[in-house]
């Protein structure tokens, strides 16, 4: 990537790059401020995790030191900075998670946006290959996963509970608040075209900036409107859609272990449809 970008420069090419990397030790001041003067818009740090339990389980290789470091340095030559961070490996604990979260908090000046994803289990890992030495009880496929793609597990002993689970989604939320976030491939969402003309144009803070204006435009809605219904109740119904989608996928793969498009819809048709909230009525006198 140095070689890229210092070619770039001494041709006097104007092209602008993005790419996905581990948080190395590599990246100090000096090599980041001659990427970003030979092109680098923006990058993907894989960190997983803030905890250094949890970094070692995973064989990572790096430190949070080493996280932190690359994450200022890259920033501080206007670099937009995205990471990438994993919940639920197994034997992670509330207190590693929230870790995680403290760190996304404490640089948040330095990041320009971050996704929050789930351990997924998959063929050929360590994991899969020893599930006895990451405490794993169990591993299973479903059934109607005819192209095998996904593995599942269970804990022997659960590291989180769910008093834990709640208030790590809390926190999540309170964290997400902080960038406008979206899904893949919008812009707000990670590694992605959208992303990056925006950068190009806005500069690498945007999407905390557009953060920060929504905040703004809902106080000053709640206050002309206090009490109203809003806007049909979208964000409200999308939060509970999602969260009766995630309902629907656990007992397909955690109860009944197995999936097909029947399945899906018994149990889709059992639940009641996401709907506005009833309009407030105002008394008469």
């Amino acid at each position: 990537m140095v070689a890229l970008a210092r070619a770039l420069r001494a041709n006097g090419e104007s092209l602008r790059w993005s790419t996905d990397l581990r948080p190395e030790r590599f990246f100090d001041a000096q090599r980041c401020t001659e990427l970003a003067a030979g092109g680098a818009l923006g990058v993907s740090l894989g960190v997983e995790s803030a905890s250094p339990r949890v970094l070692q389980l995973i064989d990572k290789g790096i430190s949070v030191p080493d996280m932190r470091r690359a994450v200022l340095a890259l920033a501080g030559a206007g670099i937009a900075t995205e990471l990438m961070c994993i919940s639920d490996f197994p034997g992670e604990t509330r207190a590693e998670a929230l870790a995680t979260l403290r760190f996304l908090e404490q640089h948040r000046e330095s990041i320009s946006l971050f996704i929050w994803g789930e351990f997924a289990l998959t063929r050929g890992s360590r994991v899969a290959a020893e599930p006895g030495a990451f405490g794993l009880r169990e591993i299973w496929r479903v059934e109607g996963d005819e192209l095998g793609t996904g593995l599942f597990f269970e804990e022997a002993r659960p590291a989180k509970d769910d008093d834990d689970r709640a208030a790590l989604e809390e926190a999540l939320a309170a964290v997400e608040r902080g960038w406008l976030l979206r899904r893949y491939p919008w812009a707000g969402a990670l590694s992605t075209a959208h992303s990056m003309l925006w950068y190009a144009r806005f500069g690498p803070g945007v999407f905390r900036e557009l953060a920060g204006e929504r905040k703004r435009k809902r106080r000053a809605a709640g206050a002309r409107r206090r009490g109203a219904r809003s806007r049909f109740d979208v964000e409200r119904i999308a939060r509970q859609s999602a969260a009766r989608e995630g309902e629907i996928w656990s007992s397909l793969v955690y109860d009944e272990r197995r999936v097909s498009p029947a399945a899906y819809r018994a149990l889709a048709d059992a639940l009641p449809a996401a709907r506005p909230r009833p309009r407030p009525r105002r008394s008469r006198t």
